[in-house]
């Protein structure tokens, strides 16, 4: 017979190695055992953003130009809670084409000043470079055009200024109807649909994740989320964009269905994210599933999908119910046992 004496780890001391007593009784024998569990607790504040940087990654090819059109027109949600949140925002459009096609040379700037500001007005005004055209490249690299947009310092032109501040956040946008084929030039004779059938000579997702999470060091500092097509999408010519996906939900942002109608609500999440309302923390280590205990204030939400928040293995991503997220100001603190099994996590 085995018995335990094991309390809530809750009442363990927050860090460190926390010792367990367990009795074992064998042919009349009793015998205790100390089992160690590695207590982590982590805090975090939901504060107000001071600074955002975001980058729109626009798909180009001849597919998108009714998108295109109707992320124009339904702009405003997200302008609206980004010009009410008062902050020095900086925003950028790019292709899905990052680089020559055909021979023609680079996808085209859509202004005279690359980078758009706070300072030049309403963020409404930024929705017109959003018609970036439909002659792009029938390749769709926009994970690799993100990255040459946040990473180099200069590029084509040479001139063009670097959109990523230290003390600012990052948020991605990639809107789009096809998969991602950042190829790395390994599928430059090939067709199109190589992009589909060829898929593993595409370059892995968890390095271009760590390559985003590198721009700030900071994987909390840095969202991804999409209009995609997805595995639900019912219109055609539409394929869902499973590498943007994994991208989004490794750090810890999410996607809209490209084919629905009504983007106002996926638009003004994207406005709440950029001003700083996450709803969702990564954590440094990996949890035991079921150790998981959150805090808000110090009042203890519960893990449950609906009403409080759900944690990711894969991860390592705690996430609130939208009707959960924790407000302005708020204090987060995570306690758990880490999971001694896990030391990367998954993309």
């Amino acid at each position: 017979m085995i018995t335990s004496s094991r309390p809530s780890w809750r009442r363990l001391s927050s860090y460190g190695l926390a010792s367990l007593g367990v009795l074992i009784e064998l042919t009349g024998c009793t015998f205790e055992v100390a089992i160690e569990l590695d207590q982590q607790a982590e805090t975090f504040v939901q504060a107000p953003l001071d600074q955002v940087d975001v980058l729109w990654v626009i798909d180009d090819t001849a597919t998108m130009a009714g998108a295109q059109e109707q992320l124009i027109e339904q702009f405003g949600s997200f302008a609206e809670v980004l010009d009410g949140a008062g902050i020095g925002y900086q925003m950028e459009v790019v292709t899905t084409s990052s680089g020559p096609w055909d021979g023609e040379g680079w996808s085209p700037d859509t202004s005279d000043e690359a980078i758009y500001t706070a300072e030049w007005g309403s963020a409404g005004s930024f929705a017109e470079r959003l018609r970036v055209g439909t002659s792009g490249s029938d390749k769709e690299r926009g994970l690799s055009a993100a990255l040459l947009a946040l990473t180099v310092d200069g590029g084509e032109p040479p001139e063009a200024p670097r959109l990523v501040r230290e003390d600012a956040d990052l948020l991605v946008v990639f809107v789009t109807d096809e998969d991602d084929c950042s190829d790395d030039g390994a599928l430059s004779d090939d067709s199109p649909t190589s992009c589909y059938t060829s898929q593993e000579r595409l370059v892995p997702v968890g390095e271009i994740v760590e390559a985003l999470i590198d721009v700030h060091d900071d994987v909390n500092r840095v969202l991804v989320a999409g209009i995609l097509g997805t595995e639900a999408s019912g219109c055609p010519d539409v394929y869902p964009g499973t590498r943007y996906q994994r991208v989004a939900r490794a750090t810890g942002g999410w996607v809209a269905d490209i084919c629905g109608e009504d983007w106002s609500g996926a638009l003004e999440r994207l406005g709440a994210h950029a001003t700083g309302l996450r709803d969702s923390f990564r954590l440094q280590r990996a949890a035991e599933p079921g150790s998981v205990a959150v805090y808000v204030d110090q009042l203890e939400l519960f893990e449950d999908p609906q009403e409080g928040f759900t944690y990711d293995p894969e991860t390592w991503l705690v996430r609130f119910a939208p009707d959960a997220v924790p407000a302005r100001g708020a204090t987060i603190r995570i306690e758990y046992v880490r999971d001694m099994s896990r030391f990367v996590p998954a993309y």
